[in-house]
């Protein structure tokens, strides 16, 4: 993460993960798709509590900075047994931990880059072996004017993109207590506000529209940890708003939401090689808007066990996870999983999974006026996965690959078409997403210098199986392309770092009928470092070279995207740790 710390989650997933991120421009809203699934099918996690938007479903990762995180990982298939309603396709995990006894930590940062962009960073640590404390703060700011030919127009003149600008502040304040040898209390605060004009597409003339994000996320967390058990006993409370301006067809609206989830949870072991998981979740969600008839709001309760054996020396692991749950409209469809491990030959992993997943209807699928559908159904389906995991090793050489296969049938999908004068949301389409995966990673170490090659590649074939509309049957989801591949080749020599890396996304298509197509495109970056330490500070200076071939390409059609571009900067940090030994 230290090499994009000064950028968002978007930007982190689009050159390091097999998935698509849909980007509606430089500073629009980024989302991510996962085995072609929707942009509402990956459950976006924060510390375990999920922060997708409770009116719309998505969740925008150009809102989430790399600084504010300390892990990220992105779990592939779905997983509803375990993370409730949105997890169909998958799951985004970001993590922050609590670290004891590391005294004093300082850090600063700021980068420059094309188009008038900066960004500035700082974060302070202190912790002993009983207290944590950390807090982080961000601003970023930008005009994001850049150059692009508009192939909308005629004679495909080269302009310059107008009505761009962003902002963007926030921080984050952990505290963690470490109470007796068996408890630790975690307390966490975020607030953050973005503000940002949105472009006119290559087709519009003008486009005076504004959005204003506001939120905070706050969360508790008691663990204790015994002998035999460990439990967790958490609630988070989210209150977002949101106000979006149109000038020029005088649209004006505010709208919000509230969130509460309170939930305990305790790992039992009760054999040797025996683990069982029995949790309990409550959730609160509301809503308002200018486009509601009145606040709404969903209480839900869930339960959810799961059960996990291992074999000696783990030579095989099963897992059985069940999840159920109820709201004002009843019984959610109860929710199995079952994935397992095996060894078979040293090194040589052989792994499996199945469940079934489902997503709730949004406040917005329900309550919109006019349009909103409280009749909907929820979307569900059954998702499949099989695959090798391999790792070789040598004295000087490591070489790894996973190679896997997946199946997604989903029901019910929601999808919005016009009724008379409007929109509304209807139970029509059933969707049959499948394909292959392949990941490896080549790692060499020659004294001092190691180098790393890395590549993910996709298949996804995801088509329409039932709809209303007969001419997409059977044809390719939109914005979901075939075939996408990222590689990245690590150069490590002493503290210095240099990395390349390649994206290449096949042809997506913008109509059901796949009659209107976005072009493949290809992307190269570079990103180089080098550390200086001195006492205990290190300097890190950094250059960032995006899309060094100036290629052309959209990620949303007729959204310009820029050229080639720069970033460059500094991050100082300082670690005084008393009594530090050598």
């Amino acid at each position: 993460l230290k090499s994009f710390s000064l950028n968002n989650i978007g930007q982190l997933l689009l050159q390091n993960a097999s998935a698509f991120i849909k980007t509606n421009g430089i500073t629009g809203l980024s989302s991510v798709s996962v085995r072609g699934t929707g942009t509402s099918h990956t459950a976006v996690l924060w510390n375990g509590f999920n922060i997708q938007n409770p009116m719309n479903g998505g969740m925008d990762l150009s809102l989430i900075p790399v600084s504010f995180i300390d892990i990220v990982a992105l779990q592939y298939n779905g997983i509803s047994a375990l993370y409730g309603s949105g997890a169909i396709g998958g799951a985004l995990h970001l993590s922050t931990i609590a670290e004891f006894n590391k005294g004093l930590d300082v850090s600063i940062g700021g980068a420059y880059g094309s188009f008038n962009n900066y960004a500035s960073n700082f974060k302070i640590g202190w912790s002993n072996q009983k207290i944590a404390f950390k807090l982080k703060v961000l601003y970023a700011q930008g005009e994001n004017n850049f150059p692009f030919i508009n192939i909308a127009k005629y004679g495909a003149p080269k302009v310059r993109q107008s009505h761009n600008e962003m902002s963007n502040y926030g921080a984050t304040l952990e505290n963690s207590y470490k109470i007796g040898n068996k408890n630790v209390l975690n307390l966490r605060l975020w607030y953050q506000n973005s503000r940002r004009n949105i472009p006119p597409l290559m087709t519009q003339e003008i486009n005076l529209a504004e959005q204003d994000d506001e939120f905070i996320r706050s969360s508790v967390e008691w663990n204790r940890k015994g002998e035999k058990y460990n439990l967790y006993v958490r609630s988070a409370f989210f209150y977002e708003e949101y106000e979006y301006k149109e000038p020029e067809k005088d649209i004006f609206s505010f709208s919000g939401s509230t969130s509460s989830v309170t939930e305990a949870e305790i790992y039992f072991k009760i054999f040797p090689f025996h683990t069982l998981n029995i949790g309990m979740q409550y959730k609160y969600t509301g809503g308002f808007c200018d486009y509601y008839l009145q606040k709404h709001s969903q209480n839900e309760v869930a339960a959810f066990l799961s059960y996990n054996i291992s074999g000696k020396n783990e030579k095989w692991k099963i897992n059985v996870s069940m999840r159920e749950g109820y709201s004002q409209k009843g019984f959610y469809p109860f929710l199995p999983s079952l994935s397992m491990d095996v060894r078979l030959y040293k090194e040589l992993y052989l792994y499996a999974n199945v469940s079934r997943n489902f997503r709730m209807p949004t406040l917005n699928d329900m309550y919109w006026y006019p349009g909103g559908n409280t009749e909907l159904k929820s979307e569900n389906g059954y998702a499949e996965e099989l695959g090798l995991k391999h790792q070789l090793s040598w004295e000087k050489l490591k070489f790894e690959y996973t190679i896997s296969g997946f199946n997604n049938n989903t029901q019910n999908w929601i999808i919005w078409l016009p009724v008379f004068s409007y929109w509304s949301p209807q139970n029509i389409q059933a969707v049959w997403s499948r394909g292959a995966e392949l990941d490896i990673k080549l790692e060499a170490n020659v004294k001092k210098m190691k180098l790393v090659f890395a590549d993910k590649a996709s298949y996804v074939k995801a088509t329409i199986q039932k709809s209303n509309n007969e001419s997409s049957i059977g044809r390719q989801l939109i914005y979901t392309p075939e075939f996408s591949n990222n590689a990245s080749l690590s150069f490590f020599y002493r503290y210095f770092y240099f990395n390349f890396n390649f994206e290449y996304f096949s042809k997506s298509y913008t109509s059901p009928d796949n009659s209107d197509f976005i072009k493949a495109y290809v992307i190269g970056n570079v990103y180089l470092s080098k550390d200086f330490h001195y006492k205990s500070f290190i300097f890190n200076l950094f250059l960032q070279l995006n899309n060094i071939w100036d290629q052309e390409y959209q990620s949303i059609a007729w959204q310009a995207m820029p050229g080639f571009n720069l970033k460059t900067g500094i991050q100082i940090n300082f670690n005084y740790l008393k009594n530090k030994t050598k």
